[in-house]
């Protein structure tokens, strides 16, 4: 089972990187289309140029020599003037055909590189997507071992409720928007253990930020989301899950009350709990994780999580 755990940890890694690879390639993707834009929008302009100019030539006899059509033209009392105003003609007309040749290659090229990377950030998608399954994958069989291996051991919750089983995690999933707005979990707050430290309480490396609070501290929801999970299991004490529209899960424990139940949505800023010190804890405090995965062993860092959504800690 453990190598199942291990196994998705470097998965877990390599959808981060995928994610921020993914940003990254997303925002070139956007320069060059507004570039792509901007150069349609000029090339329009210099082919309308170009077309006013060629009338303005036809109109004007613009195909005869400039000394003969400076003669034929109304102005004949300045036939010099005329003649350096076709000759202007013909100069902005050459320009403008030189811009639109230079104008039609950048665009090309713009054209061609726009295509390119929206193919490679598709590829960096179905990677970043791959990863995601793959996480769930060894996870799921992960927590199917462990549910077999403490059969008989049945726990409940403080309100006498069974905690749901591990394959119906998603069944209560349901679609949400998500507005553009995260807050903190707790308002007030000491932070103490962070993620990824060791520690002998632990048997691996930390997977939560910690934010030491009093037993009954109003815990609110960082974001948008649909809670998918209330249980109260042996480390993690009583504790809830939420899924939010861009993917990803975060996870409070330890807590002395639950507000929310499975199938609720909830907004930012909603309080959906209490904290406490059940479960494995040494001391009242919240354990938040953000996760890849609605599972255990899906972790990233909260903090940076929460840092690429506008919130410091």
């Amino acid at each position: 089972m453990q190598h199942l755990y291990e196994e998705a940890s470097r998965a877990t890694r390599r959808h981060e990187e995928y994610r921020r690879s993914v940003e990254i390639q997303t925002g070139a993707v956007e320069l060059l289309r507004k570039d792509l834009r901007d150069q349609q929008s000029n090339y329009r302009k210099l082919r309308t140029d170009i077309g006013e100019l060629a009338r303005m030539q036809y109109r004007h006899g613009g195909l005869l020599p400039d000394s003969l059509w400076a003669l034929l033209t109304p102005s004949q009392n300045d036939p010099l003037r005329n003649m350096s105003l076709m000759r202007s003609a013909h100069h902005g007309l050459a320009t403008s055909l030189r811009r639109t040749r230079k104008s039609t290659v950048e665009l090309s090229r713009t054209k061609e590189e726009a295509v390119a990377g929206l193919r490679f950030l598709r590829q960096l998608r179905k990677k970043q997507e791959e990863a995601r399954r793959k996480i769930e994958q060894n996870l799921r069989r992960a927590r199917v071992l462990q549910v077999a291996t403490t059969a008989g051991n049945t726990r409940y919750c403080a309100d006498g409720s069974v905690p749901p089983h591990p394959g119906d995690l998603l069944a209560a999933s349901r679609s949400v928007d998500s507005p553009d707005h995260w807050t903190r979990p707790v308002n007030e707050y000491v932070l103490s253990s962070e993620f990824g430290a060791d520690d002998s309480r632990w048997e691996n490396r930390h997977t939560g930020q910690d934010f030491a609070v009093p037993v009954g501290t109003p815990v609110y929801a960082v974001g948008t989301g649909v809670v998918i999970e209330t249980a109260c299991d042996d480390a993690f004490g009583n504790s809830i899950v939420v899924r939010h529209a861009n993917g990803y899960y975060t996870h409070y424990a330890h807590l002395s009350a639950l507000q929310v139940r499975v199938a609720e949505r909830v907004d930012a800023g909603d309080p959906i709990a209490l904290s406490g010190n059940t479960g494995n804890s040494s001391g009242p405090h919240l354990h938040f994780e953000v996760r890849v995965t609605p599972y255990f062993g899906s972790a990233i860092d909260p903090a940076r999580w929460l840092h690429d959504h506008g919130v410091d800690i």
